[in-house]
């Protein structure tokens, strides 16, 4: 009897070590490099080929099999960057697809390569970095696990974050180099290290294949991809988080030019009436989760043209917030109500 209980317990506790084991094994290490990488755009340096590859899966058409091109893929970091570096190479180079470099254009019909980073590890919001053979820079932000109301989207691409890539075409492989400042990315140091979540993708535009690691279910809807919850969970030993300054100062001015009639009314008189006025937008993150925005006479003006449309409805058109001091981790006040309301 005693030699069946000790069984039970030791049956009831193998599996939670296993677990454990799992667990830790699943945490996949960034390594901090030493040796310099000449931001240029092609991946031959020799620090790229001693870091560990990222292997792609196929997301579709096939999910789980093996993708149609081979990826090399490298993550990597120092004191004042993150890197992400690509060999992508094609059968066929002239399959290449790229139809457009302008800022946040990344659309299906291009070859595009992105990476998610869920920087806090909460696997609600996240920050996409994303470009094209034609080195467009794509950012946009993720919240709610890209989870939506039918028709929508969980991108808010007005987000706009300092940060580079630069790629160059050479024969059939297309090389991508992403750099971007730790003091873009914030996150939070526990004991000496950083976890965060990481997913890397890659379309092929001219197959209509997407490739991506880690792999992700394909049952958890469209926008699975980017759902921080399924992202890879990575660990940063040595990453020191940075606390800068963001000052944006920005002027207007404007003349205004209007004619109008004498008393006599046999002439017009030219009045001129000139503008001029500016402001001041300062960041300072002093926390890891907090952030210090002041404004002085906030800059209403639109950051770029809104879209011309044509309003045949007696419903208010929506034009979604593009001003930088209103726009980063807007999804903490996102209440939404129906398909384009929302409360703040």
């Amino acid at each position: 009897m005693k030699n069946r209980i000790l069984l039970i317990i030791l049956a009831l506790a193998l599996p939670s070590t296993r677990l454990l084991g799992n667990d830790e094994e699943e945490i996949l290490e960034i390594k901090k490099i030493s040796s310099r990488i000449i931001f240029d755009g092609i991946c031959d340096e020799p620090a790229w080929d001693s870091l560990y590859g990222l292997p792609l899966k196929m997301y579709r058409p096939n999910h789980g099999s093996e993708p149609s091109e081979k990826s090399e893929i490298f993550v990597a970091f120092d004191d004042g960057f993150f890197y992400l570096g690509a060999r992508l190479h094609y059968e066929n180079g002239s399959r290449i697809r790229t139809t457009t470099k302008k800022r946040d254009g990344a659309e299906g019909g291009n070859d595009n390569f992105g990476i998610l980073l869920d920087t806090f590890n909460d696997n609600e919001n996240a920050l996409c970095f994303e470009t094209n053979p034609s080195g467009l820079r794509s950012d946009f932000t993720i919240g709610n696990d890209a989870q939506v109301n039918l028709g929508l989207r969980p991108f808010n691409r007005d987000w706009n974050a300092f940060w580079d890539v630069r790629m160059k075409v050479v024969g059939n492989i297309w090389h991508v180099e992403f750099r971007i400042p730790l003091s873009t990315l914030r996150f939070q140091e526990i004991n000496g290290k950083v976890i965060m979540g990481l997913t890397v993708w890659r379309q092929l535009s001219s197959k209509q294949e997407w490739n991506v690691f880690p792999l992700v279910s394909n049952k958890l809807g469209s926008f699975s991809v980017w759902k921080p919850s399924q992202a890879k969970k990575v660990v940063f030993d040595g990453l020191v988080r940075k606390n800068p300054v963001y000052i944006t100062p920005y002027l207007l001015a404007g003349l205004e030019q209007s004619a109008e009639l004498d008393d006599t009314e046999t002439s017009y008189l030219v009045k001129n009436n000139r503008r001029l006025t500016g402001g001041l937008d300062v960041k300072y993150a002093f926390a890891s989760n907090m952030t210090l925005d002041l404004t002085l006479n906030t800059d209403f003006a639109q950051v770029e043209v809104d879209d011309q449309v044509v309003n045949l409805t007696r419903f208010n058109l929506f034009f979604p917030e593009k001003r930088q001091f209103f726009v980063e981790r807007s999804s903490i006040f996102t209440i939404r109500t129906g398909y384009e309301d929302q409360l703040f």
